[in-house]
């Protein structure tokens, strides 16, 4: 997909729903994921454009609302001390 039909999707995306409908859909998650995945492997100057860009999407994180760039290493974070957790979790079951 070009990188122009790509940003249209999202804005397109944007112009429609409410961020939290969006963050709702796990397709639309999954279309911000590639998104970020997808921007090291941009040229440095494309990279900058985009990274901008991307922050003016807002979404809401523990009732804050933050740019969606950092949104999604939020929940990555998260994500990561749930998992952490479960195994602390586990280990002390073991005790």
């Amino acid at each position: 997909m070009h990188k122009d039909t790509f940003l249209q999707v999202i804005e397109s995306l944007h112009e429609q729903y409410t961020q939290a409908q969006l963050d709702a859909l796990p397709q639309y998650k999954e279309l911000m994921g590639l998104h970020m995945d997808l921007m090291p492997l941009l040229p440095e100057e494309l990279r900058e454009k985009l990274s901008r860009d991307n922050s003016t999407y807002y979404a809401e994180f523990r009732g804050q609302k933050i740019p969606y760039n950092q949104y999604l290493k939020m929940k990555s974070i998260m994500g990561k001390i749930d998992n952490l957790n479960k195994v602390i979790l586990l280990a002390e079951i073991k005790l």
